[in-house]
């Protein structure tokens, strides 16, 4: 028997980035000034994703070009009004499962700096590793690809 009214929450591209200075995000660790909305609307708006009104957490994975890419990352929440919440830096690594669209999954989350909230990180060998949040009282979540080690990097957010 199937559930009426279930809504099923897809994937969504937050942030791509490949290797090159103007394509690498700028770290927003200890820069005051830019963890507000103003900044995020005008300067970050192509690495961030409007959260739907009925999210309580979102699950977030990373795809790479090919097999063995590293990278780090920092995710933000930012609520309705007010500065940005640091959900911590994560360092990343591709690993041999291959996505539909021919890119490689990464297996294994590190964390390399403890953020404000609870992030548990669900590593998976040969697999899809993923970072699951909660989200209450964000309105978006930010992801800045801060390190690439070669080709392009995708994250992705699936809210539930």
């Amino acid at each position: 028997m199937g559930y009426l009214h279930t809504k099923i929450a897809q994937e969504r591209l937050v942030a791509t980035t490949s290797t090159g200075a103007p394509n690498v995000d700028d770290t927003l660790i200890a820069e005051g000034a830019k963890k507000t909305a103003t900044y995020r609307e005008g300067t970050i708006s192509g690495n961030q994703i409007k959260l739907q009104d009925f999210t309580n957490g979102a699950m977030i994975h990373v795809k790479c070009t090919a097999d063995e890419e590293t990278g780090t990352m920092e995710l933000w929440g930012y609520p309705e009004n007010g500065d940005a919440e640091y959900l911590g830096q994560y360092t990343y690594t591709a690993d041999e499962m291959v996505a539909d669209d021919g890119q490689y999954y990464v297996d294994e989350f590190v964390e390399a700096e403890e953020g404000q909230h609870t992030v548990t990180i669900l590593n998976r060998s040969d697999g899809k590793a993923v970072l699951k949040l909660d989200t209450l009282g964000f309105q978006y979540i930010v992801a800045l690809l801060t390190v690439v080690s070669a080709g392009t990097h995708k994250v992705y957010l699936r809210p539930w």
